[in-house]
């Protein structure tokens, strides 16, 4: 039982409930950080509507019916009635010749009303020679390469990204059935390369993904698997492009698999990327009432609509912009006090 003489209660007004916000504020700050305001999260794929998945594998059996190495995939390349893809890989590499090889093809950042922010990139390839891969250049158009008025809205040189490689235990193999079956072997081990993105934030709106890898060794190829489409050689609104050297100028140029046999039709492709991250916050952390300044009324906002969820970045409470309205967002609120947003 409580003795009544150890405690005594008193109105509560908001001149003593501003420095209080304050000093929790100040002690919110040594233990939340915004890692916990924004989880981490596969947020597309150029190659699957399961934006965790490449698009590459095609499974442990090749159309022929023989095994993988144990807890190993194929990537097989596709038949379509009398033709098969012919193209395990498309170059990215740098080198001595005046415009060395780049490859590009689009995405739509969608999903969220701020759009993303961007964690990481991950490319895929692999390389000839045993070469390991040492580094990865990328940059963000705002329409295809080259194409009037497109420029580069985001340079990963001098960001300070950290490069990273890891074997997927995916192998690239040819077609193993029909006349042009080609035995499957692993030769052609395919990696994640991954560059950490910091401070990228991409808008509700449509893009392309330029890249360039670079290997060990000077003399090595590095090559992009294309897509996968499990019984076509192609897909609707496949665009990849390649920039290559053209008479000593690189030129971009449409990505396209020749097939065979020889007759066959050429046909486009696209390239493999995935996209790490959050939904990007709303213009103004905190500010879950909408006004443009951060303030006790913000507080207020998220408690009366404590537990409410939303498209993220659109609803009343949601200060951190995440679609849902508790704890975290009177955090975000604390952690943006006396911000003004206008």
């Amino acid at each position: 039982m409580l003795n009544p003489r150890s405690y005594s209660l008193e109105p509560i007004m908001p001149r003593r409930i501003l420095p209080s916000i304050a000093s929790l504020g100040t002690l919110l700050m040594w233990f939340v950080t915004p890692s916990v305001l924004a989880v981490t999260i596969p947020l597309y794929s150029n190659g699957s509507s399961n934006p965790a998945n490449s698009g590459l594998a095609t499974g442990t059996l090749t159309a022929s019916l023989l095994s993988a190495p144990p807890a190993s995939q194929w990537s097989e390349l596709q038949r379509e009635a009398s033709a098969a893809n012919a193209m395990a890989g498309v170059s990215m590499h740098a080198g001595a010749t005046p415009g060395t090889y780049r490859l590009s093809d689009d995405f739509v950042v969608s999903g969220f009303a701020y759009g993303w922010s961007v964690s990481s990139i991950s490319v895929f390839g692999y390389t000839s020679d045993n070469a390991s891969f040492t580094g990865l250049h990328l940059r963000i158009w705002s329409a295809m390469p080259q194409s009037p008025g497109s420029t580069v809205i985001w340079d990963s040189a001098g960001s300070g990204g950290v490069f990273a490689s890891s074997i997927t235990r995916v192998y690239r193999v040819f077609s193993s059935v029909g006349d042009q079956a080609t035995p499957p072997d692993t030769t052609r081990i395919i990696w994640r390369l991954s560059l950490t993105t910091p401070g990228l934030r991409l808008s509700p709106g449509a893009y392309w993904l330029d890249w360039q890898a670079s290997t060990s060794a000077a003399a090595a190829s590095a090559l992009s698997p294309t897509v996968v489409s499990l019984g076509a050689r192609s897909r609707a609104g496949a665009n990849a492009v390649q920039f290559k050297p053209v008479s000593g100028v690189g030129q971009w140029a449409p990505v396209l698999d020749p097939g065979k046999p020889a007759a066959a039709a050429d046909v486009p492709q696209d390239l493999p990327f995935l996209f790490e991250g959050s939904a990007a916050p709303p213009p103004c952390v905190g500010d879950a009432d909408g006004s443009g300044t951060v303030n006790f009324a913000d507080v207020s906002a998220v408690l009366t609509n404590w537990g409410a969820n939303y498209l993220p970045g659109t609803g009343v409470g949601d200060a951190d912009g995440d679609g849902r309205v508790l704890f975290t967002d009177v955090t975000a609120a604390l952690l943006g006090w006396g911000a003004s947003c206008h």
